[in-house]
């Protein structure tokens, strides 16, 4: 995937992370591959970034106006709900969430970097919608996951 216009550099420095560069970016945030520098492997670093709502001057990520803060605070405190919750998982079927940082106004996930195709390029790449079989053969280890 190319650099999303409001990606951080690659090389930027997360504490110890280095982002290489930009895996995917969806309504809420920006997903990029990193490298731990202390322990020498590949993670995932989610940065909430809703374009929709928020823009980046240098690293710094601002509301695009003040009538726009109320949501982003609510969007933060939304992701810092979501990070928490699951991290507290436990389960080989859910990401591992290693550490939440709280830098450059906004907030990051750092979570196991899991090679593979994703979902959206295997459809592509088969050509078709899924029937009901290889649906229940993707869903049924994920909701495992969510069982306590």
């Amino acid at each position: 995937m190319q650099n999303h216009r409001l990606a951080l550099p690659t090389g930027y420095r997360l504490q110890h992370y280095e982002l290489s560069r930009v895996l995917g970016k969806g309504g809420f945030g920006i997903t990029y591959l990193g490298i731990d520098r202390h322990l020498g492997r590949k993670v995932a670093v989610k940065e909430l970034m809703p374009d929709t709502i928020v823009t980046r001057e240098g690293p710094d990520v601002l509301p695009q106006s003040a009538s726009l803060a109320p949501n982003w605070a609510w969007a933060k405190d939304r992701f810092l709900e979501e990070a928490c919750m699951l991290a507290g998982f436990q389960h080989p079927n859910i990401v591992n969430v290693h550490q939440i940082i709280e830098a450059n106004g906004t907030v990051y996930m750092v979570m196991d970097y899991i090679e593979g195709e994703s979902y959206d390029a295997r459809l592509r790449r088969i050509g078709r919608e899924p029937d009901e079989a290889s649906m229940r053969a993707l869903l049924e280890p994920l909701l495992g996951g969510w069982r306590k």
